[in-house]
């Protein structure tokens, strides 16, 4: 079943994006960034900080219920495949992917008492498992340690997470198999505790790539991916509302922003919670819409960090 491609919008507080043992696998964004040049991150590394906890005289969180994705083609959209998200005692426990033949993959959590995710499968049509992640956590909630294995219990691979004292992600260690050192990402921020620089490196030490985030009024405007000798692989470009919302994202892959490769754009219902999200090519062409729902349901904190990171993988 066709899954929805990766695409996150910007929010940075010490992240995105979302992932004690002896130590878990290469940034993703090492290995994808040379490969896309239309990755729209949520947040710029993972969201692993337990967020404050809220009184249950607030207002009630509203997870995402379920998401809707159409193609467009001459003009009309066509259902391409959704997903329900379901919730029991207000935590996420299973996730139903439907195309159009019906049910295509299921994904299942576990959710510990502190409404942090520890593990999450996915399984097929027929209920075979395909894979699952299992994640170790510091005592705060912290994500210490991701691993993905094999439907036969193999690790695949695992990454390892450290902090600064800002909590806020400092490292991320990769290894292919569980042992075998792949690469590593390191994170610097500014006064304000804004992520200013992603740098990736080989097995070996050395810089390989990096991503550099520029502000304008306390928002990120621009990311750039480079290589170490300079090349840029692309820049996105923000575009906010009132509110503080991002509207647009523009994606470039020149270094002077002449040619848009590709405009990702987004609505929000008077809450401010994101509904749609509408991605055009580089002709401005419509080429998906994924429509987002809510069902009011309390939970223990404001925006539990593992709804983004299930997010990212079933969108992968």
């Amino acid at each position: 079943m066709n899954r929805i491609k990766k695409i996150m919008t910007v929010t940075l507080s010490c992240l995105f994006v979302i992932s004690s043992v002896s130590g878990c696998q290469s940034s993703s964004k090492t290995e994808k960034e040379n490969s896309s040049s239309q990755i729209v991150s949520d947040t710029n590394s993972p969201e692993t900080k337990q967020p404050a906890k809220t009184s249950e005289s607030e207002t009630p969180t509203k997870p995402i219920y379920v998401i809707k994705s159409y193609n467009i083609y001459n003009g009309n959209e066509t259902i391409d495949h959704y997903y329900n998200f379901d919730y029991e005692d207000n935590k996420l426990v299973k996730i139903e992917g439907y195309d159009t033949q019906g049910l295509g993959i299921t994904y299942k959590t576990e959710i510990n008492d502190d409404n942090n995710l520890t593990s999450f499968s996915s399984f097929d049509s027929k209920g075979a498992k395909s894979e699952y992640y299992k994640m170790d956590l510091y005592d705060d909630g912290t994500l210490k340690c991701e691993y993905r294995y094999s439907p036969t219990d193999e690790v695949l691979y695992k990454y390892d997470y450290t902090y600064n004292d800002n909590k806020q992600i400092d490292t991320k260690t990769g290894y292919s198999n569980g042992t075998t050192q792949s690469g590593k990402s390191g994170y610097t921020y500014d006064k304000k505790q804004n992520i200013v620089q992603q740098t990736n490196y080989s097995v070996k030490g050395d810089a390989t790539s990096y991503i550099k985030y520029f502000y304008k009024k306390g928002k990120l405007v621009t990311e750039k991916y480079f290589s170490k000798e300079g090349k840029i692989y692309y820049i996105n470009k923000y575009n906010y509302n009132k509110n503080g919302k991002i509207t647009t994202v523009y994606n470039y892959t020149d270094k002077k922003c002449k040619k848009i490769a590709s405009t990702t754009k987004y609505k929000y219902n008077k809450k401010g919670l994101k509904t749609d999200e509408f991605r055009y090519s580089q002709k401005n062409k419509l080429d998906k819409h994924i429509n987002i729902k809510y069902q009011k349901i309390k939970v223990v904190s404001e925006k539990p960090w593992y709804l983004d990171w299930v997010y990212n993988k079933i969108s992968e």
